[in-house]
């Protein structure tokens, strides 16, 4: 493992109450890390949403590499006590952040090739008392998205094109999903992730009681992009046209070829007498909707893995999930998806951790000298507003830890955008 070199101005380490680039100006920090070898595209940047230990505060830091080999960490351009709770997406040049549970907006960024942000937008996307609690944002073109909001019993269909605030059109439309929410909740199914595939919508749904307890199975709803109508996929109970996934609480998904792969944590307490946890990773043929569960996370008397928490699939012999033991004590797993029932393997050095988040980037830079990297969020194991997160990039040929970035705050999401 090479721990890579970290210097950070003083300056940097006390902004926790600075204001985002919407409101004012804050100084923005630049650190250099002596890689010594390319671990990142020149044309990509790897975007980080954090925040500080005490989640008062948010920001995004953003990860480039020079041809010398030397990684760019930028970081305090975002950093902004409203919104402290934030999600991100990308898309071409752009990066959209999501004010989340009681912030209720979606701002949009450009981005200089200096890692500055410029604001381009800003809309509220509440509705009513409610919370939207917008997760994420999902790409079909330039001029449509698909926001996921776990807080609205519907999807929003926007105009992520619009050229300013004020202008009218940013929401084009509605897709409800409210037949999927539990009895006991508002109405709301909980969205937790999309991705589109094929000229279809797949929309992610944990849900959750009103308690946020997982009784019901999970459902991936099946959105056809040319009509906006839901698929009827058989595969549903009663009159639910979405797929079944036979897991509870599922949180992500991923696509390799056209096998969707979703993780499910279950709903039980921790520990060696918690019982089954209902959780796993399921994969769902695109094409026939069939699903089939590929690592199950144990039973009554045996948990492996623990809950398994995330999946990102590189290729077709390269995987990883995140499995957790307790609260803050993950090991990211590496399997093959292709065989049947795949036994997860340890990663020797990404082992009982606190783990927020995994994000597979594949280089094409003649310079670079792996072919795929993964991108581990580690969160400190400590609330005190001077630790520190970091983020620890991970060979995907053999599994071996590349090298550690440092961060200011705490890593909670990343992306990967092509630019």
């Amino acid at each position: 493992m090479n721990k890579l070199a970290l210097s950070v101005p003083f300056a940097a380490l006390s902004l926790a109450g600075c204001i985002n680039g919407a409101d004012g100006e804050s100084d923005i920090s630049t650190n250099t890390f002596d890689v010594g070898e390319m671990i990142a595209d020149t044309d990509r940047t790897v975007v980080v949403a954090t925040a500080s230990p005490d989640y008062s505060t948010s920001d995004v830091a953003f990860i480039r590499s020079a041809t010398d080999g030397s990684a760019y960490v930028s970081e305090n351009a975002l950093a902004t006590t409203s919104p402290n709770d934030i999600g991100i997406s990308v898309y071409s040049d752009s990066l959209y952040r999501s004010g989340r549970f009681g912030f209720d907006n979606l701002t949009k960024y450009s981005l200089s090739f200096g890692f500055v942000p410029t604001q381009e937008w800003q809309y509220s996307v509440t509705e009513g008392d409610a919370s939207a609690n917008p997760y994420k944002v999902v790409f079909e073109s330039e001029s449509r998205a698909f926001i996921v909001q776990y807080g609205l019993p519907n999807m929003w269909v926007i105009d992520p094109s619009v050229s300013d605030s004020g202008e009218t059109g940013f929401k084009l439309g509605e897709i409800d999903l409210s037949a999927y929410a539990h009895a006991d909740t508002n109405g709301t199914p909980g969205m937790t992730d999309a991705l589109i595939a094929d000229g279809k919508l797949y929309v992610l749904m944990d849900r959750l009681n009103a308690d946020f307890s997982a009784t019901e199975h999970s459902y991936l709803a099946v959105i056809d992009l040319a009509t906006l109508e839901e698929i009827d996929t058989g595969k549903g109970a009663g009159d639910l046209k979405g797929i079944d996934l036979g897991i509870k609480n599922a949180g992500n998904i991923d696509l390799h070829d056209n096998t969707l792969y979703i993780a499910g944590q279950g709903n039980s307490a921790f520990g060696a007498t918690a019982g089954k946890y209902d959780g796993g990773i399921v994969t769902v043929d695109t094409s026939s909707y069939a699903t089939s569960m590929l690592v199950d996370d144990g039973d009554d008397a045996s948990h492996p893995y623990g809950q398994i928490q995330k999946v990102e699939v590189v290729n077709d012999n390269q995987a990883f999930f995140v499995g957790r033991a307790n609260w803050g004590d993950d090991t990211l797993y590496h399997f093959n998806p292709t065989q049947a029932n795949p036994a997860g393997s340890a990663v020797s050095d990404i082992q009982h951790l606190n783990i927020a988040d995994i994000q597979h980037e594949a280089l094409d830079d003649s310079a670079a000298r792996y072919s795929d990297l993964v991108y581990v969020a580690v969160q400190s194991a400590t609330s005190d507003p001077e630790s520190r997160g970091r983020i620890d990039v991970v060979n995907v040929a053999d599994q071996s830890l590349i090298g550690t970035l440092e961060l200011i705050y705490n890593p909670t999401d990343i992306e990967v955008m092509d630019r």
